[in-house]
């Protein structure tokens, strides 16, 4: 078969696949596929799952949004993910894999990332960085918002920003089971101990005297 000459359009037809994440039992693989859509210049991200033994892979997602860091639940029955599905706002979505739509289970204004579920199969954890409120005066795309920005003013802010990016954002813990939330401030790292009663987790804080690590029983309210 001839080789096919690399061009600057090819790149719009590649595949890009990434974060694979095999079943507890490792009979399936959810796994994402990222495409460009040259008219909007953008990209869409959807998630796909494969037996591992061989077999047709399975389309799970659909729509011109991203869907992104499938983990699997510890019975295997569900998958968690993040989708930009509603308004365009990163949420977290749980998806039956026995048929079924996908329930969100977030509304949330800012960015979830790094997906866990704990290993008894109660909670997801999550880190959590909440989106800027805007600027007061300076709708987004005005005028004197870009004036603003171009003038210096914004540096303060500029600054801010990178300070905020050396230290963690917040770790939240979701009850699946009726929606309670526990929120952690500046946690960089965690984990789950096995039997899923205990999160450890690393604090980088500007507050000094808060760095370290903190372990957390998830059996416990408060």
């Amino acid at each position: 078969m001839p080789k096919r000459p690399v061009t600057p359009e090819t790149i719009f037809d590649l595949q890009f696949v990434d974060a694979v994440a095999p079943s507890p039992d490792g009979a399936w693989a959810v796994y994402t596929i990222k495409t460009i859509d040259r008219e909007k210049d953008d990209y869409q991200s959807h998630l796909w799952i494969t037996p591992t033994q061989g077999g047709a892979p399975r389309r799970l997602t659909q729509g011109e949004h991203k869907n992104f860091g499938a983990i699997w639940s510890p019975d295997g029955r569900w998958i968690a993910f993040v989708s930009t599905r509603r308004d365009k706002r990163p949420q977290i979505y749980r998806l039956p894999l026995n048929g079924g739509e996908a329930e969100r289970l977030t509304d949330l204004d800012g960015d979830p990332s790094s997906l866990a579920w704990s290993p008894d199969g109660k909670s997801i954890l999550f880190n959590f960085r909440a989106s800027d409120p805007p600027e007061q005066g300076h709708l987004p795309g005005s005028v004197p918002e870009k004036k603003a920005k171009t003038d210096g003013k914004d540096e303060t802010k500029k600054d801010d920003d990178k300070k905020k990016k050396e230290f963690g954002g917040d770790l939240v813990v979701r009850d699946l089971r009726d929606g309670a939330e526990r929120t952690f401030a500046d946690v960089t790292d965690f984990t789950v101990t096995k039997d899923g009663a205990v999160v450890v987790y690393t604090v980088s804080s500007k507050k000094e005297e808060m760095n370290g690590v903190y372990a957390l029983r998830l059996d416990r309210p408060g």
